[in-house]
């Protein structure tokens, strides 16, 4: 399994980029910015040169695949930009000029409010360090706003939560999240056909017609009236991948 690598200047971005390829991957993700949860690095400060992420973009696109870009600032999403990776995850902190930059050159952005909330329950129950506690803060503020700043500028927003581990659990979760924000029948299309698009999958998967693959739930009740039921597996009687049921429990 490919694993993550610490690198500096775009020789050793080139080559670990090579290296993660070789071993499967089918995106390659690079740290443009500061994290939450890192002990030393603040958000807003600038992890790689457009230079650096451009090596690992040549790569990706070379073997076919693509780069995404974890940043929670503008200055981060724009150098990313340049660099010309193809999707923003996060995005906590936006301004209007970047958003329409993300719109302009086709980019996506991944929204991530699930483990923002996540993160906060466990900073109530004193399991995060101050310095995380900080940084949570400044983005459990700003990243509402820039989903919304983000929508309304046209920005293909895609859907992923950041949870970690075998079960990532929560995406449905994460649905009705982003549905305060933008509507329901919007953080569904995030999650089935804007996903598509930037997995490159769209003739195959994120939408119900004739010759896509059956990818189908069934939903015990309305999900643009209720998007809650989303959130709870209970309310998924069915589930149907490439055709072939994975759960019945009607």
């Amino acid at each position: 399994l490919a694993a993550p690598l610490l690198v500096d200047g775009a020789d050793q971005v080139r080559l670990a980029a090579r290296q993660q390829l070789r071993l499967g991957s089918t995106q390659v993700k690079v740290m443009a910015s500061g994290g939450v949860m890192s002990p030393i690095d603040a958000l807003e400060s600038i992890q790689f040169t457009v230079e650096e992420m451009h090596a690992a973009v040549h790569e990706a696109e070379m073997a076919g695949k693509y780069v995404v870009a974890h940043c929670h600032t503008s200055p981060s999403i724009n150098n990313a930009l340049a660099a010309g990776v193809r999707s923003i995850e996060h995005g906590s902190i936006l301004d209007e000029a970047t958003a329409n930059a993300i719109l302009n050159q086709g980019a996506f952005m991944i929204p991530t409010l699930l483990v923002i909330e996540a993160l906060a329950k466990w900073a109530e129950a004193g399991d995060i360090p101050h310095y995380g506690q900080m940084k949570l803060a400044q983005v459990r503020t700003q990243m509402p706003f820039s989903v919304e700043l983000a929508a309304s500028a046209g920005v293909l927003l895609g859907s992923g939560t950041d949870i970690l581990g075998p079960g990532q659990t929560g995406r449905g979760e994460e649905l009705a999240l982003k549905a305060r924000v933008i509507g329901p029948m919007k953080a569904i299309v995030s999650a089935t056909s804007t996903n598509a698009r930037l997995f490159r999958l769209e003739n195959n998967i994120g939408k119900v017609s004739e010759g896509m693959d059956a990818d189908l739930i069934a939903v015990c009740g309305d999900p643009i009236g209720d998007i809650g039921l989303l959130a709870n597996g209970k309310n998924i009687p069915l589930v149907i991948k490439g055709g072939q049921v994975f759960k019945e429990s009607f």
